[in-house]
């Protein structure tokens, strides 16, 4: 009856440190899914990765008990939080901001409370461990929820190319070529939706690669003011990675205080076939499919004038990666996706 007892006892507590366990291996399944959605090429995205991860650990609870992870800051291969490459089904540990692409998190619990171990053998505690990795998901972005309403042809990037764009300046009205226009996904975009669109970014929720560009000239008049004031109030000051900011055009509606200051977004790009790059133009009036993002920053802006000098100055950037897209299976143009990781191990 004694050993009937005992087994019986130590079966029990086993099957409470399983439920332990199992519900280790969720939180670290979702800690580890967590961080590895934050790395974006990035130190700061490392940095973020072990915040992620330590926050969503804390706001669970194993076997009624409350745990942390420690941040692992120096990347120890045994850590709670490890940084790393996974190539070819193995995880290599590294802090490289540019290759890091998975995160590994070992979360373990102590001092589990036993019910009848404690008295047949003297075992009052135990302890549950999981261990689990994410990979990131990348890939260039199919969707994002906020975007600029201009859009800029597909063969602006095939032309110049993306380390081209980065110095390239988009420009609205220029006498020749055009290069970038007003867009509403889905709709024709009015004077109303598009001065909506700049202050919030979000008029009509999100836009994918399935939608369609449509395309408008003729706006920059009666959205101009409204896109200065947008600047103006804007926090966003420019620093570009290629150089300075260009000079002030003459008759900006930017006032020489507040000139420096930008807004910021993914911009749609859209095929609308090699003639937008010629000197005959494109149709900037027409409907053409979406099929990517590109990180858009304009800088500077005229409401005045002949409508060939109404200018609206912008630069494309492809050289940063910008973790903006809400799907993946758009063109590469710097703008990627930021969905969950995927567990891997």
């Amino acid at each position: 009856m004694t050993v009937i007892l005992a087994v019986g006892s130590l079966t029990i507590d086993l099957g409470y440190a399983r439920t332990a366990q199992q519900q280790l291996q969720y939180v670290a399944d979702a800690a580890a899914m967590g961080a590895a959605r934050s790395l974006n090429g990035t130190a700061a995205g490392i940095t973020n990765a072990r915040s992620q991860a330590q926050r969503i650990a804390t706001a669970n609870t194993v076997a009624g008990q409350t745990f942390a992870l420690d941040a692992n800051t120096g990347n120890a291969a045994d850590g709670d939080i490890v940084i790393g490459v996974w190539s070819d089904g193995v995880f290599t540990p590294s802090t490289s901001a540019t290759q890091a692409n998975a995160v590994r998190v070992h979360a373990s619990v102590a001092g589990i409370d036993t019910f009848f171990a404690k008295i047949a053998f003297g075992k009052g505690s135990m302890t549950a461990g999981a261990d689990s990795t994410a990979k990131a998901l990348s890939g260039n972005a199919g969707g994002v929820s906020c975007f600029l309403p201009i859009a800029m042809p597909l063969c602006e990037l095939e032309t110049y190319g993306k380390s081209g764009l980065q110095s390239r300046t988009l420009k609205l009205n220029p006498p020749g070529l055009d290069n970038i226009g007003w867009v509403r996904p889905d709709a024709n975009p009015s004077a109303a939706w598009l001065k909506s669109q700049l202050t919030s970014c979000t008029a009509d929720g999100a836009t994918t690669i399935e939608d369609t560009a449509y395309l408008q000239n003729g706006m920059d008049a009666a959205v101009g003011a409204q896109l200065a004031s947008t600047i103006a109030s804007s926090s966003t000051r420019w620093s570009p990675s290629w150089g300075t900011i260009p000079a002030r055009q003459s008759g900006s509606a930017i006032s020489a205080t507040n000139y420096g200051k930008t807004l910021e977004g993914p911009m749609i790009i859209f095929d609308g076939g090699p003639e937008f790059c010629t000197s005959s133009g494109g149709n900037f009036t027409k409907n053409y499919p979406t099929v990517g993002y590109v990180w858009g920053a304009i800088y500077d802006l005229k409401t005045s004038g002949a409508a060939a000098t109404r200018n609206m100055y912008i630069h494309a950037d492809t050289s940063t990666v910008h973790a903006m897209g809400t799907q993946a299976g758009g063109v590469d143009a710097g703008v990627t996706v930021t969905a969950s990781g995927s567990l891997v191990e």
